[in-house]
C-alpha cells in the first residue's frame, strides 16, 4: 500500500494559486498547519490509497508507472 497524490490536481491547484499571488488576490480554502513551531498556510489535497486493488485505475492509468515496471509478487 502507498499514498499517492496525481500530478494533475496539485499542478492545477500551484497555478490556480501562482495566478491569485500574481494578480494579489485572495486564495481561498487555507488551511493553517504546523510544521515543527511555525504554522503555515496550506491548501491539502485529499491522497489517494493505492494498493494492489485500485492500482490499475491510479499510478498505471497516470502514467506514473508501467505495469512492466512492477515487481510481481
Amino acid at each position: 500500500m502507498t499514498v499517492y497524490k496525481p500530478i494533475k490536481p496539485l499542478a492545477e491547484k500551484a497555478a490556480e494559486i501562482a495566478m491569485h499571488l500574481a494578480r494579489g488576490t485572495a486564495i481561498k480554502g487555507l488551511t493553517k498547519t504546523n510544521l515543527g513551531t511555525i504554522s503555515v498556510n496550506a491548501i491539502l489535497l485529499d491522497p489517494v490509497t493505492v494498493d494492489k486493488s485500485n492500482y490499475m485505475e491510479t499510478v498505471i492509468k497516470d502514467g506514473q508507472v508501467k505495469v512492466s515496471e512492477l515487481k510481481t509478487n
